[in-house]
């Protein structure tokens, strides 16, 4: 139990520290403060919009935990962060725990929560306000439910199994990329237990579903069907060569990836061998499909999977390096034979099995020991990540905020992105929202949305300010025109401040 603290310890100090203002702030931090921020005081609002929050794919599962976190402490990005930071602790004991009850290995199951601790992406996705941090310990715990039923075939561990990922998908829409794993294990154990599966799988979403139909039945079904048009964002033609584009750039930028896939194919026993392949394929070729990875920007969506990832690298070095160790040696005395010694003896073999560890330990384990020590370092001097052109920086931000909250009245309205839009005193609004609002279609929002869903009309001649900055340069203007000619007329307008990627355009007729 000493080592396991240690690396719960380890995790800790790798996601905990800087945490408010590194790495940069991102745009979803900002949409789920705020949406909270609105459900902790009684109310679903998103900026401008109202009634539901499907329309931005916010079921309300982190939404009610981040919520039920600001009833106590002061909302903002910093407790966001404290949470999934908390999760991606979670995570790493959740890890220990599945591994240690699949293949009663301590050593096995320590080094997987060990590899998951200090694996780099994990890190950084747990120190960003990322709701999908939540479905990495729900996918362990589906993991660990559909393990235990194959083994007993008790109904308490496929109802676990199953609402795992029932309670993940009203969380996040991805987990649904585990439910036709979950019916293919399960199915092995007949068709009735499938059925039970998807069942016990679909209560949290028909809760949900019921939920919002009564309250908000319009705008449900609106964001539903708006919801479901977005998941099929390639044709199908497209879909197997964009699946594997996809997995070339993946495995490419993180090798850990190609590492814990060829890992699984050596777990033990047999069956759990085949769990995590099924759990972690399928998933995997699903958010291929409809994901964009090539850029690096959407890499968030692969969360819940890390610790799969984790596990399979483990199941690797676990597995192969006897084997390895075994080789090098016999290619050391074969080298030794060759300059004329013949290693005979108990201290020229012991002198063999030490050059041969000291050699593999140098060319495969040392990067294991150095990722943490090299992370450690992002954690006090500044994370670099592939989605910093996104990101923007905390300390801008804040001057940004004070700046525009000293003239801002709650009526005026401020055109912003959602990274900082969430901590205005004033009627604040995303670009998107105020091209969707003068019925331009946009990314992520349609252009025929009922009038009685904004609050306020956030159309841009209506703003008092407009606050640029690296997301609309960088993100908004490069992957819409209409947000590119917004940002060319809002530079006509009086620049009143900067700070950093920050600028502040003041509309003239106010």
């Amino acid at each position: 139990m000493a080592a396991l603290g240690l690396i719960l310890a380890l995790a800790a100090l790798l996601r905990f520290p800087n945490l408010a203002v590194n790495p940069g702030w991102y745009s979803d931090e900002g949409t789920l403060v705020e949406i909270a921020h609105k459900l902790a005081q009684g109310g679903w609002q998103y900026l401008a919009l109202n009634q539901s929050m499907l329309i931005v794919a916010r079921p309300p599962v982190f939404l009610l935990i981040l919520a039920g976190l600001f009833r106590i402490l002061e909302p903002g990005i910093i407790v966001l962060r404290i949470l999934t930071a908390s999760l991606g602790v979670a995570s790493v004991l959740l890890t220990y725990l599945v591994v240690r009850r699949v293949g009663s290995l301590p050593g096995l199951a320590l080094l997987s929560a060990l590899l998951l601790a200090i694996y780099p992406q994990a890190v950084l996705y747990s120190r960003i306000g990322f709701s999908y941090n939540l479905l990495a310990p729900l996918a362990l715990v589906a993991c660990l439910g559909v393990w235990n039923f194959l083994e007993t075939e008790k109904t308490s561990w496929l109802a676990i199994a199953s609402l795992a990922v029932g309670i993940g998908i009203v969380s996040d829409l991805m987990m649904a990329t585990f439910l036709l794993p979950l019916l293919l294990l399960v199915s092995t154990r007949g068709w009735r237990k499938s059925l039970a599966a998807l069942a016990l799988a679909a209560l949290p979403g028909a809760v949900y579903a019921v939920w919002m139909a009564v309250s908000v039945s319009q705008a449900f079904w609106f964001d539903l069907r708006f919801t479901l048009s977005r998941l099929g964002a390639f044709p199908l033609s497209l879909q197997i060569p964009v699946v594997l584009l996809n997995y070339y750039y993946l495995i490419t930028r993180d090798v850990w990836f190609l590492a814990g896939l060829a890992g699984m194919f050596l777990a033990y026993p047999r069956r759990w061998r085949w769990l995590l392949l099924t759990m972690f394929l399928f998933p995997l070729i699903s958010l291929g499909r409809t994901t964009g990875f090539a850029t690096g920007l959407e890499d968030y969506y692969l969360i819940a999977l890390f610790p799969l990832v984790a596990i399979g690298v483990a199941c690797l070095v676990w597995a192969g390096f006897p084997y390895m160790l075994h080789t090098f040696q016999d290619g050391l005395r074969a080298l030794f034979s060759r300059w004329g010694w013949q290693p005979e003896g108990w201290l020229s073999a012991r002198l063999v099995a030490l050059a041969g560890s000291l050699g593999l330990f140098l060319l495969l384990l040392s990067p294991l020991l150095i990722s943490p020590a090299l992370t450690l370092r992002e954690v006090f001097q500044g994370f670099s990540p592939r989605i910093d052109p996104v990101l923007v920086n905390p300390g801008n931000a804040g001057k940004t905020i004070e700046f525009i909250n000293q003239r801002v009245s709650k009526e005026d309205l401020v055109i912003a992105s959602p990274a900082v839009a969430w901590a205005f005193a004033a009627n604040a609004a995303d670009f998107q929202q105020s091209l969707a609002a003068d019925g331009i279609a946009t990314r992520h929002f349609p252009a025929d949305i009922p009038a009685d869903r904004f609050i306020f009309d956030p159309s841009l001649p209506l703003a008092k300010y407009v606050v640029v900055d690296r997301i609309w340069r960088n993100w908004g203007a490069a992957n819409m025109p209409e947000v590119a000619a917004m940002l060319a007329e809002v530079a006509g307008w009086p620049q009143v401040f900067t700070s950093g990627e920050f600028s502040v355009y003041q509309n003239p007729l106010h």
